[in-house]
């Protein structure tokens, strides 16, 4: 158990990793339940965006204290990490416009594509942007 608890402590990426699946499984439980309740009445993209931004919002917790350990100030951090994921948010609306209405995927099943699709590039934009070093422990 010491070498899990180790591994974690040190491991910025499996931190990452970790939370990485709950936000991918929250962000898109939320789509899905949205999707669910409000698909007959609503296009699938405003659902997206509406989802996006509860998911974001969470997301952004759990990377700044558990995955970045970050001490920076939060208005500012939180500016830059809906700055990154804004980047993620456009390549992600293409992708499911792309997946449902080109290659005819139920929207939720190219949603699931469309979040796999983008987690890579986040670690490395919140990595060297939302949460950098320099920034997050000096508070400047």
């Amino acid at each position: 158990m010491k070498l899990f608890f180790d591994f974690w402590e040190n491991n910025q990426k499996t931190r990452f990793l970790v939370v990485g699946v709950w936000n991918t499984l929250f962000g898109y439980t939320f789509f899905v339940v949205l999707y669910g309740f409000f698909g007959n009445m609503e296009n699938y993209l405003v659902i997206s965006v509406i989802s996006h931004f509860v998911a974001v919002s969470q997301a952004f917790v759990w990377h700044k204290y558990i995955v970045f350990r970050s001490t920076g100030k939060i208005a500012r951090e939180f500016l830059k990490f809906n700055l990154s994921y804004s980047a993620a948010f456009i390549i992600g609306i293409a992708l499911l416009f792309f997946f449902v209405d080109k290659l005819d995927f139920h929207p939720v099943i190219g949603q699931g594509f469309t979040i796999f699709s983008v987690t890579v590039l986040t670690y490395f934009v919140h990595k060297n942007f939302s949460f950098r070093q320099g920034d997050s422990n000096t508070g400047k």
